[in-house]
């Protein structure tokens, strides 16, 4: 998957769903407002208990096998972080 997105301009938004490149749609000023609103209100919940609230482009992954890779709009990511 990785490979196949490095042949994609960086315009473009993928996800891999089911073991299949699937293209996201581009993000609205709006979307972003309310990702961001999210994000700030599970600031300070996810601190409080030891995690971190991301409004990012990271992968969240579903295992190594699982053919799912998905960037969400906002998550709650508690635990060691592993860069890879």
């Amino acid at each position: 998957f990785y490979a196949f997105l490095e042949t994609r301009p960086d315009t473009e938004r993928w996800e891999l769903i089911d073991g299949q490149p699937v293209m996201m749609v581009n993000v609205t000023w709006a979307h972003s407002t309310i990702a961001l609103n999210i994000a700030t209100a599970l600031h300070p919940i996810a601190r409080r208990r030891g995690c971190e609230a991301h409004a990012s482009d990271f992968f969240a992954s579903g295992g190594e096998l699982s053919g799912f890779l998905a960037a969400p709009d906002v998550f709650v990511r508690c635990g060691p972080i592993d860069d890879e």
